[in-house]
């Protein structure tokens, strides 16, 4: 071989060598799959884990929420939530209501602490039934505004710490949310230069 045809190799190989990190960082990209995906039991199970959930309102009463059963509405772009609901007067006899609470809402994505969100929580509609009998029609209206409150911008859910160091690796990060009818999806787009 000659001098010339040597260096020739050399110069094509170091490119080569140079394209080499780009081109892995490339594959690295394609074992990320292009979304996120949580099926409805997923959602379930992680919600589930999270409730009871207790608050205090006004000093007056305790308000209890458990057993969230969540349906994905795809042709709306939203979640159905169904929720157990307790209210119990603080002061007073210690009355106490049971019933049950259907919310919709819409979601966001927020990128400070990698949660999807909550966000326009609509209550759809709410029982509540004394424990002896009978029904409160203020505790319904107290117990719907109160739970839009404290739900708006509650987090569904929070991208695990490999889930995190995967997308970083692969240098994507989370975009647009969808609700399709079999899964919550989390689009993954080309992460932005800071």
């Amino acid at each position: 071989m000659t001098g010339k045809v040597l260096i020739q190799r050399r110069v094509v190989c170091r490119g080569l060598l140079c394209a080499l990190p780009v081109g892995l960082a490339g594959c690295a990209s394609l074992l990320v799959p292009p979304t996120l995906r949580w099926r409805e039991d997923e959602l379930n199970q992680l919600l589930a884990s999270r409730f009871p959930q207790e608050r205090q309102v006004l000093g007056l009463w305790s308000l209890t929420l458990s057993a969230p059963q969540v349906q994905l509405l795809g042709d709306q772009q939203q979640l159905r939530t169904a929720l157990r609901l307790s209210v119990a007067e603080r002061q007073g006899d210690g009355r106490r209501w049971q019933g049950e609470m259907v919310l919709d809402s819409a979601l966001r994505y927020q990128p400070s602490d990698q949660t999807v969100r909550l966000r326009r929580v609509t209550v759809q509609s709410v029982r509540l039934e004394r424990d002896q009998g009978g029904v409160l029609m203020q505790a319904q209206r107290v117990g719907t505004l109160l739970v839009e409150k404290l739900l708006e911008d509650a987090p569904l859910l929070k991208l695990s710490e490999q889930q995190q160091a995967r997308l970083a690796r692969a240098g994507v990060e989370p975009g647009e949310i969808r609700v399709t009818a079999d899964a919550l999806e989390l689009t993954l787009v080309a992460r932005r230069a800071t």
